[in-house]
């Protein structure tokens, strides 16, 4: 088991791994370190830390969430762009002299390639 310092320093050196995983995009070490975790954090007592380490690790905490959740925009908006490249452009929607709605599909629907 760790000790109070030890496991305060293995904490932030996981944080900063985990920071440089995923600026690395390496979403195996991302796996690997989560299921890290929770053993540095059962060594850090609940009472008799300085509160300028418990303000360095909610720090780097809020930081590598940040990360994250800007990694996980990215990969969405990469799949929702693939997804829209195989299914042609989307229908074009208009309106008839009459005032009715009508949707007007590309003839072809196929991949697009721009220079």
């Amino acid at each position: 088991m760790f000790d109070r310092k030890d496991a305060i320093d293995a904490l932030f050196d996981l944080l900063d791994r985990e920071r440089i995983a995923v600026l690395d995009a390496r979403f195996d070490a991302l796996e690997r370190l989560t299921a890290e975790q929770p053993r540095p954090l059962q060594g850090i007592p609940t009472r008799g830390v300085a509160p300028e380490v418990l303000l360095r690790l909610k720090q780097g905490f809020e930081r590598n969430a940040g990360l994250i959740l800007a990694m996980q925009n990215g990969v969405g908006a990469a799949i929702r762009k693939l997804e829209a490249a195989r299914n042609g452009p989307a229908p074009l929607e208009t309106y008839t002299s009459t005032g009715l709605r009508q949707l007007m599909r590309a003839a072809n629907p196929s991949l697009q390639r721009r220079a």
